[in-house]
This record gives C-alpha cells, structure tokens and sequence, in this order.
C-alpha cells in the first residue's frame, strides 16, 4: 500500500502540454470529475476476442454471473498473457451520484452571491446546467476534454459576473468539489478485487475527469492508491475515453500492447467499445441491460486469469 503511484499527461492536453505528475500514496489535493455517463443502447453479446489464435468467451448465466468458457484453434502460438489491468474509476470502483446538482450547497449560487449578482437559487442552478451541459456536449463530440473551471468561468460569463481572478474561480470549483464528492462511497467488493489482483498484475486508473487530482484523492480516501501504479485522466492527455489516444497513452507508458492488457468499466462505449478497438480484453462492471449482462467485481479476479489459463 505504500507504493507510489504516477497521473500522467502527455502534449495532447489542452490544459498542460507534455507535463508529468507525481504524487505521493500519502498525498492527497482536491478536484472534480466528469459526471458524463452516456450507457448507449445496442450491443451487448458475451466479451469476446481473440488471443493468438485462441478465442475466449465469457458465456453468461442467469442472475448476472459469468462462467468463462475457452475455445482453441490448432496453433504453434501460446496465448498472450494480460499483465496489466486498467480500471474505469467513476461508476466502476465508486459509487456516485453522475447529477450536477449537489443536495448539500449550492457553490454557484454562493459564488454569484459573492461576486454582487441578486440571481437566485433556482437561476444559478439553471446556469450552472447549461455551462456544464454545453462544454461537455462539446468535449463528447470533440473527444477534447474540458476542465472544472474552464466549465466555471462559462458559467460566471452566463450569470454576467464580470471577470475574476483564478483564485476565485478556484475556490469556486474547490467548493463546489466539497460538495459532489461528500457522497461517494467504494463501490462493493472493490478494495477486495483489487487487493486480489495486485498480487499478479499491474493496476491503473484510466478516468474521464473534468479535473485531475480528483482521483488520487478519491483513492487516498478510500485507502487503495497503493494498488495502482499510475493515474491516466482525460483532462491531462486532453482526449477522453473512448477516443484511442487516452488508451495509446497508457499502453505506451507501460510498454506493452492491448493484447496484454485488461480494461474494466461501466460505460459501454468508453470502456468496452474503446477499450476493445486497441485489442484490450473489456469486461463491463455496468447496469444490466436486456442484452448486457454485467460481472460483479467479486468476479473479476477469477475470470481475468481465466484469460490467460
């Protein structure tokens, strides 16, 4: 648990360009995360891929469990063995509340209250949701990440608050931060799936992020950051998932191909569809569909070294 783990961006970020992060397992800072969750319909079937020339399938019974089944093909290749093991974070390791609407506070309308606007309640909330709905309809169709408080100066321009310093700004986001985060909780049997894991893989956090430090103290908070090796966020490579430059990122870092890796998350389409499109094995962690039949993290250790049995 002691272990120090790395957030790494590279000069795709449209926030820093070609910086490296290191935190310390003890060293916990603030942030926000992106609450998009976008499940998309359509899809489903059992995970598949091929390994070698070996095609694994994870055939489903009911009530939600998996039971692997392998399948071979003559071959003089032995199949590739999964080293490393990528997590989603948001939705797959915690639980959370994806509305951008705290019970709590209301950080924008303390924040347009501090700054003289009479607007009240309902309207700074109102505002605040069309900031946030309009840079992350763009960030999903760009792929391009947004931060926090690009979202926050939005909606101070929206509240027609004139100019101010980054400090407030950022004590705005580090409000509104207190807030959204005060409810999430470890989600159910992580700490033992990935306790579990760590003895024969190398463990990292690949998250979609409005804003990087987020995560590292979300994990100091829960006591986990010692299983993992390094942090990707979206908003420090600049792409987010299911774009393939987020994925390139983390395989690059690690040197190795999606063939040796294992991506596990909630969203269909950034975590499985994405994910898969590099040659990663994807196993889905997120609400049950008619055609989507999800794995429960108590499951997960056992079916990824099926992979590679």
């Amino acid at each position: 648990m002691g272990r120090e783990y790395r957030s790494t961006a590279h000069t795709h970020s449209p926030v820093r360009s070609d910086s490296r992060i290191t935190w310390s397992a003890r060293a916990g800072a603030p942030g926000v995360v992106n609450t998009h969750c976008g499940h998309r319909a359509g899809g489903g079937g059992p995970h598949c891929r091929q390994l070698g020339a070996w095609t694994l399938a994870l055939s489903y019974a009911g009530g939600g469990s998996a039971t692997p089944a392998l399948h071979s093909t003559p071959t003089e290749r032995a199949p590739i063995l999964a080293t490393h093991v990528y997590f989603d974070f948001f939705g797959t390791l915690v639980d959370y509340d994806a509305s951008v609407h705290p019970a709590a506070v209301n950080a924008p309308h303390e924040f347009a209250l501090r700054h003289g606007s009479a607007i009240d309640a309902h309207r700074a909330s109102g505002l605040w949701q069309t900031a946030w709905s309009a840079m992350d309809s763009t960030a999903e169709h760009t792929g391009r990440e947004c931060s926090l408080h690009e979202i926050a100066d939005r909606y101070r321009e929206l509240a027609e608050i004139p100019p101010v310093a980054d400090q407030e700004l950022d004590t705005f986001v580090a409000a509104y931060l207190d807030a959204w985060t005060a409810n999430i909780r470890l989600a159910p049997s992580a700490a033992s799936c990935v306790d579990d894991l760590a003895a024969d893989h190398t463990l990292s956090i690949v998250s979609n992020t409005h804003h990087a430090p987020l995560v590292p103290e979300l994990l100091e908070r829960f006591g986990i950051a010692g299983y993992f090796t390094d942090v990707f966020t979206s908003i420090e490579i600049g792409w987010r998932k299911p774009r393939s430059e987020i994925f390139e990122t983390a395989l690059s870092r690690h040197t190795i191909t999606g063939a040796e890796a294992v991506f596990v998350g909630d969203n269909w389409a950034a975590d499985i569809e994405g994910p898969r499109a590099l040659g990663m094995t994807p196993f889905y962690v997120g609400p049950a569909t008619p055609n989507r039949t999800p794995v429960r993290l108590a499951e997960l250790p056992a079916l990824i070294r099926a992979t590679d049995a």
